[in-house]
């Protein structure tokens, strides 16, 4: 998906893999445009041209996708042909970035016909033009910098991992318990780490502003161990989980050991956004969406965008 305009589904740099048996990954939004661009999508798997296509979508729109939805959407059709091995090199170098946690983004080049460039760039605001060109441009982020550092291997973490590695946050699950730092206790996790509680420095050095921490030990001693060190870290969002009454506990506790209001506000406490959550799995749900609107808002997408301009004129 290049461009849009309007109230559409999905998000601009949205991808979709198809084959001549249909998709195989990804998404552009759903509904009638993807079904739409699946179809023209395998007509360009036979003539091997590549093109743009805009999608209208309004409600009894004769020249278009009658919706509800009010916009325009433009997406691009690429070909790649099958073991290409530029395109097989590209993809190994993507391999190595999202081991590494690298931010990188795609580069591609937005050509009728013939194909035009594909590459991988490790810069965070690439150019989406090229001075004294016509050619056009779209940088499309693949990995993003920083990870979710999950401190606690218990219930709530065991359902966190698996929903957070679906929306594309890569975790690190940290345990001074050996049976609760076994990998197969996390779907999708990244890694797990047993480390000693007390003495959490090289971990806290290792955080950056692009990094997220969840605390969930075991208990109220251990997280507030965690927390004390992890405050002198550069972590860009540090969420705690506990109840109303432990929250104050904690701030009573910080203040109490030198550290300031600045430092307590850094802190997402309780973690999650409100939804009345009790099990394990709704917490992980309630997280999970709070560290998505994180993101978003970091990030600046579109959505997060919408909402701020709302806000701001309801204000």
């Amino acid at each position: 998906m290049v461009s849009s305009n309007g109230s559409v589904p999905g998000n601009n740099g949205a991808l979709m893999l198809v084959s001549d048996a249909g998709r195989i990954a990804g998404i552009i939004g759903g509904g009638a445009v993807e079904f739409q661009a699946e179809q023209t999508a395998r007509e360009v798997l036979q003539t091997g041209k590549c093109h743009t296509q805009t999608y209208t979508l309004y409600p009894d729109n004769s020249n278009g996708i009658d919706s509800v939805c009010g916009g325009i959407q433009e997406v691009y059709f690429r070909y790649i042909k099958a073991n290409d091995k530029d395109t097989l090199q590209l993809c190994s170098e993507l391999d190595t970035m999202y081991t590494s946690g690298k931010t990188c983004q795609l580069i591609l080049e937005i050509s009728e016909s013939k194909a035009g460039l594909l590459a991988l760039t490790s810069l965070a605001n690439p150019p989406k033009s090229v001075e004294g060109s016509a050619k056009r441009f779209l940088a499309i982020p693949l990995v993003s910098s920083g990870g979710v550092y999950i401190f606690g291997g218990g219930h709530v973490a065991q359902q966190l991992v698996p929903i957070l590695s679906r929306c594309d946050f890569r975790c690190t699950v940290f345990e001074d318990r050996p049976e609760y730092s076994v990998p197969s206790l996390f779907e999708g996790v990244y890694s797990t780490r047993i480390v000693n509680m007390d003495h959490l420095e090289p971990v806290a050095a290792e955080l950056s502003v692009d990094d997220y921490v969840c605390v969930m030990t075991r208990g109220h001693q251990s997280d507030y161990q965690v927390v004390s060190q992890i405050l002198k870290s550069k972590a860009g969002y540090i969420g705690v989980i506990g109840s109303r009454s432990k929250t104050v506990a904690l701030k009573a506790r910080l203040l109490k050991d030198g550290f300031t209001e600045a430092d307590f506000e850094r802190l997402s406490i309780p973690i999650g956004i409100e939804i009345c959550s009790e099990t394990p799995a709704e917490i992980a749900v309630s997280i999970t969406a709070q560290l998505i609107k994180v993101r978003a808002i970091k990030t600046g997408s579109r959505k997060a965008n919408y909402l701020e301009e709302k806000r701001n004129k309801d204000e």
